[in-house]
């Protein structure tokens, strides 16, 4: 009986050390950085060479509220963007330009930052078309945000 106490006791300090150690690392390892970047590029099948383009403006708004747009920068170049030192949390990239026609072109992918750099999908532009959107011809202020897919992110 002795000899099953002792085992007994070892096995439940063994736990007690287990517990101690799982609780000590979780209170000491270090929280995730509280910002990171989100880098993409952005398509044009119009354009050349190589469907970049250059000089389009890129917005990060919050995914909660899209109006609110906290970032914004440019493509360089290469049709590259970066969007350095973001808070965490859901984010609307979108980027938007005019065609040579006058045609507005947009694009919008939703990203999540969680202490770790991202890369953005690509941003394919594509023609906002006025006649499903009667009310864009009618509010020059208003911009539909649509993915590649053609699927209607925000209107604001």
């Amino acid at each position: 009986m002795d000899y099953f106490l002792i085992k007994l006791g070892m096995a439940i300090l063994a736990l007690i050390i287990v517990i101690l150690w799982v609780l000590f690392r979780e209170l000491t390892s270090p929280p995730p950085p509280a910002s990171a970047a989100i880098t993409g590029s952005v398509t044009n099948s119009n354009a050349a060479p190589n469907n970049t383009v250059t000089g389009v403006t890129i917005t990060a708004a919050l995914e909660s509220t899209p109006s609110n747009i906290v970032a914004t920068t440019v493509t360089d170049a290469n049709g590259n963007y970066t969007f350095s030192s973001l808070a965490n949390g859901d984010y609307v990239i979108s980027a938007f330009m005019s065609d040579a026609d006058g045609s507005t072109l947009s694009a919008a992918e939703n990203v999540t930052l969680n202490g770790v750099n991202v890369t953005a999908p690509v941003l394919a532009l594509v023609k906002v078309i006025p006649r499903l959107f009667p009310y864009l011809s009618t509010m020059p202020s208003v911009k539909a945000f649509i993915s590649p897919s053609g699927r209607i992110i925000y209107v604001c």
